[in-house]
């Protein structure tokens, strides 16, 4: 069962992290954030996240697979996710994506009204 107000922050660039972690805590959500995604989903067997923010473009994992590992220890609809990325979203990520349960993408810099508006959206 996940963790009502948890959020995973799975992003390899401290200022990006920081700057999420400041965000989501306006939200009053409590957060975890890994520097890789080795350790976030190490975390996944003591931790129920109820949103995954994660970095499209990880040095150790694609983040494709990432998602597909969290699949297959989470239930589906036990959480969702949001990718960030530094370089634009194609249109085939955009229809591929949402099926491994992203339900927004965002480009660097994240535009901030645009991500609270988001993770408001969530209801977490």
């Amino acid at each position: 069962m996940p963790s009502q107000k948890l959020c995973f922050i799975v992003e390899d660039n401290q200022n990006d992290r920081e700057t999420l972690e400041g965000y989501l805590k306006e939200f009053g959500l409590e957060t975890m954030s890994f520097d890789n995604s080795e350790d976030a989903l190490e975390n996944l067997n003591n931790h129920t996240p109820s949103l995954i923010i994660l970095d499209y473009e990880m040095n150790n994992i694609n983040a494709t697979d990432f998602m597909v590992k969290v699949s297959e220890r989470l239930l589906h609809g036990q959480w969702q996710a949001h990718f960030i990325s530094s370089h634009e979203f194609s249109a085939e990520e955009k229809v591929s994506l949402p099926t491994l349960g992203i339900t927004h993408m965002f480009k660097k810099p994240i535009d901030k009204e645009k991500f609270k508006a988001a993770v408001k959206e969530l209801e977490i």
